[in-house]
């Protein structure tokens, strides 16, 4: 479809505090090079931007650090936590200490295998951290809006409260997102939910938390892992609609809410449950750690929205996801590329200051 001078959705980049053109002009968005055909004015670019750093990318990179640190920290005692199975798979102790140590046992947890698991989850959320640093980017592309007008316009009372994605987002999607969604799902409750049980049978505390992952959540994700490679759209669109292009979902982006009150419990009781409370084969500093997951990051609100809209007309984040097997979008054909800045746990000073001066020098412009 060839959208040069194509008309342009401005009801939709209002929303979203842009401008915009009311026909797309061919040229190529400054921060989104796969975006050629532009309903954005340039200084929609600056303005995008601006919303970004001092928005945008700082709930998207304060709840993906949040989640990877609070792994980290979490998976990081296995060691103790095999300990504390060898000692409870013993015929003397209560049956429900017992079932937790041999159960955790058959999981055969080992630094190699946690450390594998969590290079699953850092790969996982750079993928979905390049679709969310490039939503500017599917707001401006033209050929998306050709796509979607009708979906996105308030005017189309029927189809008002959706958003179709193609059968090719949901094979990058499932390409990018499965192997850690199954772990979440599978290892990583059935870990956090015997270490927390064997912790209680040392420590004698009788209240602590349980890791929960919905029955349908857990089908839908078994179901695309198991059979993704025979047909790919049967097994796995479900499991694909739970993506929101402005909202987290615990599957994808990862459930901070959760982990946030395994690391209270970790705190409070790693002294009176393990044998070397610091020995945490990830993390040197734990105290420091400990203090940033639960004191110094910033998070989204309870609905999980990234991206908020300025005004009532288009809510995206109030959107349902529909993935057809023919039509719909791929949203990483227009965020490919996206130069919109976004770093993943363990930001680096330089990174830091270039951000910085991006901030000074956007904000200068006013």
């Amino acid at each position: 479809m060839s959208a040069s001078n194509s008309p342009c959705n401005q009801e939709m980049m209002l929303a979203y505090g842009l401008e915009g053109h009311s026909n797309s002009k061919g040229n190529v968005h400054p921060y989104c090079p796969a975006v050629k055909d532009n309903c954005c004015l340039p200084e929609d670019a600056e303005v995008s931007m601006r919303y970004w750093l001092s928005e945008g990318s700082r709930v998207v990179e304060g709840y993906y650090e949040a989640y990877l640190y609070s792994l980290k920290y979490l998976l990081g005692f296995a060691s103790e936590v095999n300990k504390l199975a060898e000692t409870l798979d013993k015929p003397d102790k209560p049956s429900k200490c017992r079932n937790a140590a041999q159960d955790y046992k058959k999981m055969n947890w080992n630094p190699q295998l946690v450390k594998e698991i969590y290079r699953s989850f850092i790969q996982a959320l750079e993928a979905m951290g390049d679709v969310r640093k490039g939503f500017y980017c599917v707001l401006c592309d033209v050929n998306t809006q050709n796509r979607l007008r009708d979906f996105w316009s308030i005017s189309n009372i029927f189809y008002q409260d959706r958003i179709y994605f193609s059968k090719d987002f949901c094979q990058e999607l499932v390409d990018y997102t499965i192997r850690a969604s199954y772990y979440q799902a599978f290892y990583l409750k059935r870990y956090l939910n015997n270490a927390i049980t064997m912790m209680s049978c040392q420590n004698g505390i009788k209240e602590y938390p349980e890791y929960e992952v919905s029955y349908w959540t857990r089908k839908q994700v078994e179901l695309c892992y198991q059979f993704k490679n025979k047909q790919m759209f049967f097994f796995c669109e479900n499991y694909c609609e739970n993506f929101h292009l402005t909202r987290g979902s615990e599957i994808l982006d990862g459930n901070v809410k959760q982990l946030e009150s395994f690391v209270s419990y970790f705190k409070e009781n790693r002294d009176n449950s393990f044998f070397d409370s610091d020995n945490n084969f990830f993390i040197g500093s734990l105290g420091y750690v400990e203090e940033f997951i639960l004191e110094n990051i910033d998070r989204p609100k309870e609905d999980l929205v990234f991206m908020r809209a300025t005004t009532s007309n288009v809510q995206l984040d109030k959107f349902n996801t529909d993935v057809l097997y023919t039509g719909g979008f791929n949203p990483y054909d227009s965020t490919e590329g996206s130069t919109y800045p976004l770093v993943l746990s363990g930001i680096n000073i330089y990174t830091q200051l270039v951000s910085l001066v991006m901030i000074v020098l956007l904000f200068r412009k006013d």
